[in-house]
């Protein structure tokens, strides 16, 4: 019989989660829990993060830290690097998981210039500033995941903030793929459909959300590529509600 040797679970030293509040963060969170020694969630609910914190202290099956942090994606930049220094990390191997975002479903001629602003400013400009601040403790081996969207490459009608800034990320990460592959950090786009979380449910209608795919398969997505090999790259991946996931 042929023996099939399956990828062994690797655990980092540090998970960052940015935007754990969200449905796509919190599971995120539960799927990289035992993956690593220190977990740390930042979002914007103070209280939504210690409940997730005391829900997850339940799963541990490993000796996982888990550190909460408040941040608001419209702060200034001055307040999210104090933030980010508050968490004292030390450079190591880890992942740093960016799933900020919102979502739009309307005309773009009802955008108003301080919602287009705001909209870039929590999808891109401040994921970005934040990304900039935590490379400085990422050592060979470690992984940048940016959650983007089907929308990067697929735009669609009354979608048009959401894609513009979808295709945003998606060049950030595709750049930032190049830029840090000498240095042994990958960095991965991952592009789902429309994904079933409560912010979906607030945007839609309830038969489109039921068409939304589990948040379980954009984790496993993330997952396969936490525990492959450093040297396997994947610069972006398309995630789909029918056909699971398929790399490109």
């Amino acid at each position: 019989m042929t023996q099939i040797n399956m990828p062994q679970m690797k655990v980092y030293e540090f998970v960052v989660i940015l935007g754990a509040t969200g449905g796509i963060g919190a599971g995120m969170a539960r799927g990289l829990l035992n993956r690593t020694q220190t977990l740390y969630l930042l979002g914007r609910s103070l209280e939504k993060l210690r409940d997730l914190q005391q829900s997850l202290t339940g799963e541990i099956s490993t000796e996982t830290k888990i550190v909460v942090q408040s941040m608001d994606l419209e702060d200034d930049a001055l307040s999210m690097q104090q933030t980010i220094a508050s968490l004292e990390l030390h450079k190591g191997i880890g992942i740093i998981v960016n799933c900020a975002g919102t979502y739009v479903s309307q005309a773009f001629s009802q955008s108003s210039p301080q919602g287009i602003n705001r909209h870039f400013r929590i999808n891109i400009i401040s994921p970005m500033q934040i990304v900039a601040e935590l490379i400085g403790t990422l050592e060979r081996g470690s992984l940048i995941i940016n959650i983007g969207s089907s929308l990067s490459c697929q735009p669609r009608a009354n979608r048009v903030l959401t894609s513009s800034v979808k295709h945003a990320v998606r060049g950030f990460s595709l750049s930032l793929s190049e830029e840090l592959a000498e240095q042994g950090v990958r960095v991965c786009l991952i592009n789902p459909r429309s994904v079933a979380t409560p912010l979906l449910l607030r945007n839609t209608s309830p038969e489109k959300y039921q068409q939304g795919m589990p948040v379980e398969d954009l984790v496993r997505a993330v997952i396969a590529i936490a525990d492959s090999d450093p040297k396997t790259l994947f610069s972006e991946l398309d995630v789909g509600a029918l056909q699971g996931f398929l790399g490109r």
